[in-house]
């Protein structure tokens, strides 16, 4: 379980900054989603190099091509990269519905053909690619293999050579050093923009509603049989119920249980402060999200033992000052304009090449 603490002192507005995307800029966020997608990829990789990407069947072979891109066939091992990728970084243990994983699938398509735009629009333009990054990704993939003749055996067993692969990875690189240059003339907000913006999305700067908790966790230890869970869930209804009933405070009839909480537990329980949605664990916050003010809630079950808790007091939402997110809201500002100035540059892409697309079933997705 984790609580967070918040006693009504702490800077709420630089929480909330964060929240928004403070403290980075919008080319570091990129950055950093480009090196982390690289390693991504560079791990799908060698999965699809070693047997099936994920865990559906390979699509039926065609006559034609998933894609051709002026010219340049688009092979199914790279939609099931992209595709892989996709999964890895979206969903649980790769859990997908058959609905989900055909969009993905489109998807994925649509990526895979617009970096292809990207790195024939790069030739000739001096694009500047991070090859350091590209080459330890490419030496990532490389060392999950044992040895070269098992990597080639694996590039065999999904029909693709060393060099399409590697063409792959460099075409990641120059993909996301065209959308960086795309976007790098983005200009910063001016103060009236920004003014502008606040006001007409004031209701997302908001400090979220917090709830002032007393938390109980009568233990129950990893080794416990059946009984001793019994013994605990009774202890925690009875304390539940007196705390309930006015019979004292929930720290009052909690001593017992408190002095006998091994050390790692103590500095969780008690009046723990305010807590916003989502700080705790998800049965506790949900209980404590649906209790009337001054009522106990519990006991709820987790891996520990049974918890019970009292909300004490509400606070509300409060707007926050200008002052406080002017930088989460200028980022805000630059991001969504890059994301404009990206989706249009992708359309001009689209509109002035010579694509073929033969996955009839993803045509809406162009």
């Amino acid at each position: 379980m984790h609580l967070v603490r918040d006693t009504g002192g702490d800077d709420l507005a630089s929480r909330v900054h964060r929240s928004h995307g403070g403290g980075a800029s919008a080319a570091d966020l990129r950055r950093l989603e480009y090196f982390g997608r690289l390693w991504v990829l560079a791990v799908v990789a060698s999965t699809v190099a070693v047997a099936a990407i994920v865990a559906a069947p390979v699509r039926a072979a065609e006559p034609d091509p998933p894609a051709t891109v002026n010219g340049r066939i688009i092979e199914d091992w790279e939609i099931e990269r992209e595709l892989a990728a996709k999964i890895a970084t979206g969903s649980f243990h790769r859990r997908v519905s058959d609905e989900r994983l055909a969009e993905l699938r489109c998807e994925s398509l649509r990526a895979v053909v617009l970096k292809e735009l990207k790195l024939q629009w790069a030739r000739g333009r001096n694009v500047e690619v991070d090859s350091t990054a590209e080459e330890n990704a490419w030496q990532e993939m490389r060392a999950r293999f044992s040895s070269a003749d098992q990597f080639q055996a694996a590039l065999e067993l999904k029909g693709m050579s060393e060099g399409a692969l590697r063409r792959a990875f460099h075409r990641d690189s120059v993909s996301v050093a065209v959308d960086e240059r795309v976007v790098s003339d983005v200009a910063p907000p001016t103060d009236t923009q920004v003014e502008v913006w606040f006001l007409l999305h004031e209701d997302d700067y908001m400090t979220p509603e917090a709830r002032r908790v007393v938390h109980v966790l009568v233990h129950v230890p990893p080794s416990a049989d059946r009984d001793e869970w019994a013994a605990a869930e009774a202890r925690a209804e009875d304390l539940a119920r007196s705390v309930a009933a006015g019979e004292g405070s929930l720290m009052e009839s909690a001593s017992a249980e408190l002095a006998s909480l091994p050390p790692k537990f103590r500095d969780q329980v008690g009046d723990i402060g305010f807590v916003h949605r989502g700080s705790l664990a998800p049965a506790i916050d949900e209980a404590v999200f649906s209790a009337e003010i001054g009522s106990v809630a519990g006991p709820v079950a987790t891996i520990y033992g049974y918890h019970v808790l009292q909300v004490l007091e509400l606070r509300k939402p409060q707007p926050l000052e200008l002052a406080d997110v002017r930088a989460a809201v200028e980022d805000r500002i630059i991001r969504e304009s890059s994301q404009r100035r990206q989706a249009d540059f992708e359309a001009e892409l689209l509109a002035g090449a010579a694509v073929e697309i033969g996955m009839s079933e993803c045509s809406e997705t162009f």
